[in-house]
């Protein structure tokens, strides 16, 4: 019998339960306020903060804007997804631990909701559908949860299939077309080309054909349709994301290692352990159960159990078959493994599924009397339930887990940093530099570093960077600041092809459950033994932020965090309940950074009157190394080549004046003056799709000390304005490129 959908799984009532539901299972981001760090995981090591910083943007210079300067000049809007600036507009207008909420709140209603309706639609009853929505919506009933970065991606699975399944089943044919078009437009703008989209183009189809019977020549037309609104949306990012790492450290990345068969095994081992936690065990074993025991509609279940398996086996399988036979994956950004996303939707529908059979094999069944069969499906439906509610307790466990140990502050919130924002407010304009532990990961990076990308949202330039389009030039600049670590360190030498910024020493104990307290060795680092400042002021870095003590003549301590480091080595004492308690009355263990000034920093921009040319990259990066800061400030080296007549350039400027502004973050405008040819010095990362004006007329812009941007000045006063380009002259440049 046909189920009456209208009436049964979209009325009014089923809208604000699962609104209800969503704004429970979410409020601890409500409640804990700035506590709700906790579940910002991998999008804070990096992407959150630029996608605020983009939004911004965004919202302030229009669609047209292009934003080269977050993370190491490159424009935001090509290396950041558009549902990344969208989603991240709430923090303008909330606190962003409000914002956090809302958006996650979104996430649980969309999957709950529609996760509900799509099981209606697979004739499971009413009970066993609520259930199932509430599963999902919970997602894996642990800390890893949906993130800002999954925006309407894996939490709106259900929604896009109901949905198309909607559409598929409309009356005119020249409507369904269109609405898979806007549906596929949908997709695109609400998740990410790399991590959701194409796998989604995969699994639509599977999906449909596999569970739902659909035929393919019903099917083909408005799938087609489908993926091309969804390619519309996605092709932009990924055209440029393209082009960019033809020229960004990413293709600097060598294929992985060869994992041994120990470490095969052991990866085996956990990719299920950590996959299926007792309480889904516990499920999956009654919807087996269930299809044994329910005789009726067996296919459908069978079908799930296969789309299931598929996305079970998918990784172990090709991680195996890789093993074993030797070959390599190529390095694209994104991972083949990712189709692993949609195994908990997929355990989901099987648990579902299987649990409706069960119920209805009871109902069959001439064992238990009539009396109880209504009574027994109410009951084991409120078993299943508390039992999934006790699993989602994991979420409060790791709470006072995370509590001391997490970025919201680290991002937001933060004294010192706060202050020191209010101090300069950039003006004249400087960088930072972050000094952290160890590479970032997805499991281990949150709470246990400063990351560069944090202190955008102070409002701070970083010239380290957490990005892998970043250009070729900043890579191997960044190699001579940490030469001395990499030299200890070999490992770090590729790890840095993918992160840019100052690490600390080895001889530096970091322990983890200690909260970003030095333990090995509490001693002042030695910074002139491991880095080369020199490179650091010409870069224009004013301050580090390190969470080690820093001894450099130069260096000197403008926030020693004594007080928060006493407050943290107090909340290493504290039960799990008090950190709980304290973090509800906003009584969070601080984070404990060291702030230095670099006395010997240089400005943002300068002007030198000599000039040294080198024929190869190698050797002017030898010689930069070695300069002092002294002679960085008069001296520009350049690629022989880049300039005509450099012989023009051989005394020091008696004098100059130079003053830089930021009308916008892909403009620059500097006024300037010296009474001698001179070269113009920003120390903004160079880019070929950077072009200059001086007084009205273009000019060549050319790489200077390797990494900057230098343009060639007569005597007299000028108006310098640098613009980078936008998308309607991305062609152009692309066919320079290949000549």
């Amino acid at each position: 019998m046909k189920q009456d959908f209208t009436r049964s799984g979209t009325n009014g009532k089923w809208f604000l339960f699962w609104m209800l539901w969503s704004l429970a299972i979410s409020s601890v981001y409500w409640i804990l306020g700035p506590g709700s760090y906790l579940r910002i995981r991998d999008a804070a090591d990096s992407d959150l903060a630029l996608q605020i910083i983009a939004s911004r943007d965004f919202l302030i210079h229009g669609a047209t804007f292009w934003n080269p300067h977050a993370s190491g000049g490159l424009p935001a809007w090509w290396s950041h997804q558009v549902d990344s600036l969208l989603l991240a507009m709430p923090f303008f207008f909330l606190p962003p631990w409000a914002a956090l909420g809302l958006i996650l709140q979104l996430q649980r209603f969309v999957a709950g909701y529609f996760s509900y309706l799509l099981f209606r639609r697979l004739n499971c009853s009413p009970g066993v559908s609520l259930l199932g929505g509430i599963i999902f919506s919970f997602n894996n009933w642990s800390s890893d949860d949906w993130r800002l970065m999954d925006a309407f991606g894996p939490p709106a699975t259900p929604m896009y299939l109901y949905l198309f399944d909607r559409l598929l089943g409309l009356s005119s044919r020249k409507v369904a077309m269109a609405l898979s078009v806007a549906l596929g437009m949908a997709v695109g703008l609400g998740a990410s080309a790399a991590y959701y989209t194409s796998f989604f183009l995969l699994f639509l189809p599977l999906w449909f054909v596999v569970v739902r019977k659909t035929p393919l020549r019903q099917l083909w037309p408005f799938y087609l349709l489908f993926a091309g609104g969804a390619l519309l949306m996605e092709a932009p990012e990924v055209i440029a994301l393209f082009f960019f790492a033809l020229r960004s450290a990413r293709v600097l990345v060598r294929d992985n290692d060869d994992p041994g068969l120990i470490d095969m095994l052991d990866g085996t081992w956990n990719y299920f352990n950590n996959i299926f936690p007792m309480s889904m065990i516990i499920l999956l074993s009654l919807s087996l159960f269930g299809m044994i025991l329910g005789r009726a509609d067996r296919g459908l279940f069978g079908r799930s159990f296969l789309i299931f398996s598929f996305f079970l086996l998918f990784q172990p399988v090709c991680q195996w078959f890789l093993f074993l036979s030797g070959k390599k994956l190529p390095f694209t950004g994104a991972s083949i493994y990712d189709l692993k996303q949609f195994l908990f939707f997929s355990t989901v529908v099987i648990v579902t599924v299987g649990l409706h059979r069960f119920l209805e094999g009871i109902k069959e069944s001439g064992l238990v009397p009539t009396v109880w069969k209504s009574r027994m499906e109410w009951m084991i439906l409120t078993a299943c339930f508390l039992l999934v509610v006790h699993a989602g307790q994991a979420v409060v466990v790791n709470l006072a887990r995370r509590i001391h140990s997490d970025n919201y502050q680290a991002i937001f919130e933060n004294p010192a940093l706060l202050e020191l924002a209010e101090k300069t407010r950039n003006d004249p304009p400087f960088r930072v530099a972050s000094l952290v532990a160890h590479g970032a990961t997805t499991s281990s990076a949150s709470g246990h570093n400063f990351y560069p990308n944090y202190q955008l949202v102070y409002g701070f330039a970083s010239i380290d960077g957490f990005y892998r389009m970043y250009p070729q030039r900043l890579y191997q600049y960044w190699r001579r600041v940490i030469l001395k670590v990499i030299e200890e360190r070999p490992v770090l030498g590729e790890k840095i092809k993918f992160y840019q910024y100052l690490f600390t020493p080895a001889s530096h104990g970091f322990d983890r459950s200690q909260a970003m307290i030095p333990v090995a060795n509490p001693d002042p680092i030695d910074f002139s033994r491991w880095y080369r400042l020199n490179l650091l002021s010409l870069s224009n870095t004013r301050f580090i932020f390190s969470h080690w003590p820093l001894s450099h003549p130069e260096l000197r301590l403008v926030h020693d965090p004594v007080e928060e480091k006493k407050v943290r080595g107090k909340w290493e004492g504290f039960r799990k309940r008090e950190m709980i308690w304290r973090a509800l009355h906003g009584d969070l263990p601080p984070q404990a950074l060291h702030i230095y000034e670099n006395i010997s920093v240089l400005p943002r921009v300068f002007m030198v009157g000599q000039v040294r040319t080198f024929s190869d990259q190698t050797a002017l990066l030898d010689t930069l190394e070695g300069m002092p800061v002294s002679e960085l400030s008069r001296i520009g080296l350049v690629e022989e080549g880049v300039i005509e007549n450099p012989s023009r350039y051989r005394a020091p400027l008696a004098g100059f004046k130079a003053h830089v502004f930021y009308p916008r973050p892909d403009r620059v405008r500097i006024r300037c003056r010296a009474e001698a040819s001179s070269i113009l010095v920003l120390t903004d990362n160079y880019d070929v799709l950077w072009r200059v004006w001086v007084d009205g007329r273009e000019q060549k812009l050319f790489p200077v000390d390797h990494l900057y941007r230098g343009v060639a000045l007569e005597p007299g006063p000028h108006e310098v304005m640098m613009t980078f380009q936008n998308g309607l002259s991305l062609a152009r440049v692309i066919r320079q490129d290949r000549h």
